[in-house]
């Protein structure tokens, strides 16, 4: 695959441009100046899709003004929602006049749970058939998660984590089952929230579990020459069944840095390595479960 190929293939995630977050945050949200240049950034990178959410915090905000300003460029948007039983008219017009925009790529249930229960499948369906969102989909985290969303013709765009942590065979299997369904795939997390950039002497409580899998995943990028930047991106970048990775950067300088790291060799034997590292507490992979 082509450098502008795989370029393409990143979406920039837009959570830190409106809260602070992530497990190795040091400054906090940035400004609108510099979350203005991440977007900048990103447009000139060849960054196409940016991923948001009702729930992040001002992002929707952050991403109205610079539309405003700027134009909307060559961006298409991904939005999520979370059901609290309201009409959902009311978050999609709140969500397209903070955007300044008209239309989404992509709107998605943010919560499993939302989309177990079946809430708005009519009006999403509505919407589509408006040709106000082009794909309806979910944001999931585990195997029977998204065993369901695949069985159903329903949803047309999964987002689930992939990271060399969490990328066992069944969960190949479904993604590869998903492709031949025609669904679109994006993952996030793959430095697993910033965990794989951590001291592992320095981790507490029940993280201390991957204490010995980041010593394995720095040793296998050491016997590779590869950052662990460089070598966790590419493992999602050049896996097939993957259309977008989703990245989130706290400034136009680490996005840069991100996208620098793209190769266009990436070895197999690399991703078999990593994948030969064993997790014995597999919940602990949902952060969500993390008590440092």
């Amino acid at each position: 695959m082509s450098t502008l190929a795989l370029h393409q293939k990143i979406g920039l995630g837009t959570v830190q441009l409106g809260l602070a977050y992530g497990i190795n945050n040091q400054t906090g949200k940035p400004a609108q100046q510099e979350a203005f240049a991440i977007l900048d950034e990103a447009h000139r990178s060849g960054i196409t899709l940016l991923d948001t959410a009702d729930a992040y915090g001002d992002s929707l905000d952050v991403l109205g003004r610079y539309i405003r300003a700027h134009g909307q460029k060559s961006f298409v948007i991904v939005n999520k929602f979370i059901h609290t039983g309201a009409p959902l008219a009311e978050k999609m017009d709140a969500g397209l006049s903070r955007l300044g925009a008209t239309r989404l790529y992509g709107y998605m249930y943010h919560r499993f749970q939302d989309y177990r229960d079946g809430a708005c499948r009519e009006e999403l369906q509505a919407y589509k058939n408006k040709k106000v969102v082009e794909k309806v989909g979910v944001s999931l985290y585990d195997l029977h998660e998204l065993e369901q969303a695949v069985r159903d013709p329903f949803v047309d765009l999964i987002q689930l984590p992939v990271h060399p942590f969490d990328f066992s065979a069944g969960k190949k299997a479904l993604l590869q089952e998903a492709k031949r369904q025609g669904k679109e795939i994006h993952v996030r997390s793959v430095f697993f929230q910033g965990l794989f950039f951590k001291d592992p002497e320095t981790l507490t409580g029940n993280l201390t579990v991957f204490r010995e899998p980041l010593l394995q995943l720095k040793e296998i990028a050491r016997e590779h020459r590869l950052d662990i930047q460089t070598m966790c991106l590419n493992y999602a970048l050049h896996c097939e069944t993957i259309d977008k990775v989703i990245i989130g950067v706290d400034s136009a300088a680490q996005l840069q840095k991100n996208m620098a790291s793209i190769v266009t060799d990436y070895p197999a034997s690399i991703a078999s390595a990593l994948e030969s590292i064993v997790i014995t507490t597999p919940e602990v992979l949902n952060p969500s479960a993390w008590k440092p």
